[in-house]
């Protein structure tokens, strides 16, 4: 869900996630994990983001 999930509305990705799950199960009779995670983790960038603060300290 955290993949599909866009400017941090989990729940509705959430949503998304578990509604397709019984219907991939449905017209594959495979597992619908691994079906799911390889086109998202295709798709994901293969690096992290991070924030950085720039705000620079005080010295006294």
């Amino acid at each position: 869900s955290q993949r599909i999930m866009k400017r941090g509305e989990y729940a509705k990705a959430q949503r998304i996630v578990s509604t397709i799950l019984p219907h991939i199960r449905a017209k594959t009779a495979n597992p619908p994990m691994p079906i799911v995670e390889q086109p998202i983790g295709a798709a994901a960038p293969a690096v992290k983001s991070r924030t950085r603060n720039n705000a620079q300290r005080s010295c006294p």
